[in-house]
Formats: C-alpha cells, structure tokens, sequence
C-alpha cells in the first residue's frame, strides 16, 4: 500500500498564486480595488510520498486516497484558519486605516481544492526518503466590499504558518483517522 509509510511531510515552496500569478483576480480585475464575491486564493506546497506513487497517481486518485485526505484537511484548516484571521477587523492594523465592522472575509466550506500535483526534487535539508510532490490548491473565500490583495496577502502567510506548523497533518488526520501517510514540518522549507 503506498500510504503505509510513515514518511510524508509538508512545507509551503512559495505563496505567489498557482500560476504565478501577481495576486490579481483571475477576472482581470485589479487587485486594489474592493470587491464583493467569491475570491478564489491559489497557493502552493510540498509533499513527501513513498516512492511507490507517482504525482499522477495522486492527482487522479490511483491506488490512494491522498488527494481526497488532502483536500478534507484543507478544507477544516482553511476553515479554521480564516475564522482566526479574519474574525474582527484587527488584520487591517498594518494598513493606513481600520474600520470596526462585521466579517467580511468567510471561507466556503468544500471550496479547497487540490489542482494539480507534480514531481520535484526534495530539498536539500530533506531527511525523508521517498519523492517529494508540489501541489497546487486553491481555496475559495467570499469578501464583502474588501480590497483583494489585502485579503490574499492577510491569508497567503497565515495559511503557510498553519502548513509549516504542521496543522494540516493535524487537520488530515481529523477528516480521515485511518490516514497512512505521516505528514510533517519540514526543517526550514521554504
């Protein structure tokens, strides 16, 4: 079975959209503008398999079940995540003003999905044996009259730290107990 090692770890490679986009929305709209709507947020990490499954396994769930653990841990910890993030206005105090309302930045539950998954080198600080994997998600969260960049920029970092601390093996193993993979902080993967 390709997910009975105890060898998979996770680190954020880069918070710059899926496509390497300049966080604009993928309408074209400028990003300094607000917005109301569904504001889809691309982010990227890294995985560490067994040899024995291949990214294309992953992605079009092959023998394993690990796209689907992936996403249903997404998806509780980007629930989580923006529910601390954006609870009360206080993400704004960097910005040149403050307003004292209502959230406006709210997750869609089911809206993490995993686009895209491929093979890459492993770090070079890496002690895991196996392949490493980059996958390409993308959660979807609904802002009310919000300026987009400032919500992308708020939520990129803040969904980094919970990967890197290790909340989304948490939060897999939470959607699915019976989980085979070990997923892990990576020792300065950036």
């Amino acid at each position: 079975d390709c997910c009975d090692r105890n060898d998979s770890s996770v680190s954020v490679l880069d918070l710059l959209g899926a496509d390497g986009d300049d966080m604009n929305n993928e309408n074209g709209m400028s990003s300094v503008e607000n917005f109301t709507g569904d504001l889809p947020v691309p982010f990227r990490f890294t995985i560490n398999t067994s040899s024995g499954i291949s990214a294309t396994d992953i992605l079009f769930a092959r023998g394993n079940d690990l796209k689907r653990d992936m996403e249903g841990g997404l998806d509780l910890l980007v629930s989580e995540v923006v529910g601390e993030k954006f609870q009360n206005s206080d993400w704004k105090e960097n910005k040149r003003f403050l307003r004292r309302r209502q959230l406006l930045v709210q997750y869609q539950s089911r809206s993490c999905s995993v686009e895209d998954v491929v093979d890459v080198p492993c770090p070079l600080n890496s002690v895991q044996s196996g392949a490493c994997r980059r996958v390409s998600a993308e959660a979807t969260l609904s802002i009310v009259d919000e300026n987009t960049n400032d919500v992308r920029q708020a939520f990129l970092p803040t969904i980094s730290d919970a990967i890197r601390s290790g909340r989304l093996e948490e939060k897999i193993r939470e959607y699915n107990p019976d989980h085979g993979s070990q997923l892990l902080e990576e020792e300065g993967g950036n």
